[in-house]
């Protein structure tokens, strides 16, 4: 018999927090999964919302999050298997004027920054 002192992935707790570094400006997120909708949340700048989950037996927990900014908007996964490989059981969001970035200990800011799949085209988004 095989012992492990380490616990499953499905039994661990996973946190995904989200930060409105967009400056001067609030932002509207809306997260959810296939089982929990966490609803609609405006953030003002520096804000963070957070929640904790167990990922599921089969390893297919997956979290997407609406962002909606003055310079554009989008559906992006927060959490499923590929972030789980890079955050492991926290996975820390910044939404910026550029598009939401996945924060990451001991790599640039930027490495894994993605553009805004619907970037604002009005003259309302500031500078």
């Amino acid at each position: 018999m095989l012992v492990s002192s380490e616990t499953p992935d499905f039994l661990e707790k996973v946190k995904v927090s989200v930060q409105n570094r967009v400056p001067n400006n609030s932002i509207t997120i809306h997260c959810r999964s296939s089982e929990d909708d966490l609803g609609t949340h405006p953030l003002a700048y520096n804000a963070i919302f957070s929640w904790g989950f167990r990922v599921n037996f089969s390893r297919s927990t997956k979290f997407v999050c609406d962002f909606t900014t003055n310079y554009g908007s989008g559906n992006y996964a927060v959490y499923d298997g590929p972030q789980s490989e890079i955050c492991h059981q926290y996975c820390f969001w910044r939404v910026t004027k550029d598009g939401p970035c996945l924060i990451v200990k001991n790599e640039p800011e930027d490495a894994y920054c993605q553009d805004w799949k619907h970037p604002a085209t009005n003259t309302l988004a500031p500078n």
